[in-house]
């Protein structure tokens, strides 16, 4: 009789990152720390343990594993995204775009997603420091790289809104509503600016059919309300505010006051 094939051995590295990728980083956490004690010298162990770290808030551990894993090979990519963040996370931006830098040259230029999520993250850095046409840069760079990630054009677009450079930001919206797959809170924002650049434009029957396309999306109360009247959306929300408190306060004295 032929003997039972023996079970292949469980590898924690393997399970840790599926955690991870799940979202679940204390479970990852559970099998990479006493890995890490059994290979002291397991770069890739103590990569996966900074990611662990850094998304459990432990930001100290978190860097110490990421500079023990750059230790033990300095080709990791990796552990420069967790400096980063971590970086970022202290408002220490000029050093996140040092591991950043760092971080792009230890990718492979044919790893397109990865490098274009280092350029979105680079024009964070930026735009926390008010370098906005850097900013800029940076997020064409990842759309370069990834042209469908509804992420990186809604930022675009926003950028180009605070820059006021308004027809650009609407292009680049209705470019986002074109993908293939938006997520749901990106699509609902996407409309609400769309709706209020056309009411702004006096353009009133597509402003209505933005927010009733946001109602689709999402069901709020101001989309209802400008899927009504599509005017009230030439004015900034704080005037809507002032205007809807106005109206409530004369409605309660001509009716319910005694």
């Amino acid at each position: 009789m032929a003997d039972a094939p023996v079970p292949a051995e469980p590898d924690p590295l393997a399970e840790a990152r599926s955690h991870l990728e799940a979202g679940r980083p204390q479970e990852a956490l559970r099998l990479l720390e006493p890995l890490v004690e059994r290979e002291p010298t397991n770069a890739l162990a103590y990569q996966e343990l900074a990611r662990a770290l850094a998304e459990l808030s432990r930001l100290g551990p978190a860097v110490r594993a990421a500079r023990r894993a750059l230790e033990l090979d300095p080709s990791l990519a990796r552990p420069h995204g967790v400096l980063a963040w971590v970086a970022v996370s202290q408002g220490r931006y000029e050093e996140a775009l040092a591991e950043h830098r760092a971080q792009l040259e230890a990718l492979p230029e044919e790893d397109r997603e990865r490098r274009a999520a280092v350029h979105n993250n680079m024009a964070t850095c930026f735009f926390r420091m008010k370098r906005l046409e850097e900013a800029r840069t940076s997020l064409q760079q990842a759309l370069a790289l990834d042209p469908e990630r509804p992420t990186y054009r809604f930022n675009l677009a926003m950028l180009l809104l605070h820059l006021r450079q308004l027809e650009e930001a609407q292009a680049e919206l209705e470019r986002l509503l074109a993908l293939p797959e938006v997520p749901p809170e990106i699509a609902l924002a996407a409309r609400f600016n769309l709706g209020h650049f056309c009411a702004r434009q006096g353009r009133y029957g597509e402003a209505r059919q933005h927010f009733l396309r946001a109602q689709e999306v999402r069901k709020t109360f101001p989309g209802w309300l400008y899927s009504r009247l599509p005017f009230l959306a030439r004015f900034p929300a704080y005037l809507l505010l002032v205007i809807l408190v106005a109206i409530a306060l004369l409605l309660w004295n001509l009716f319910l006051r005694r």
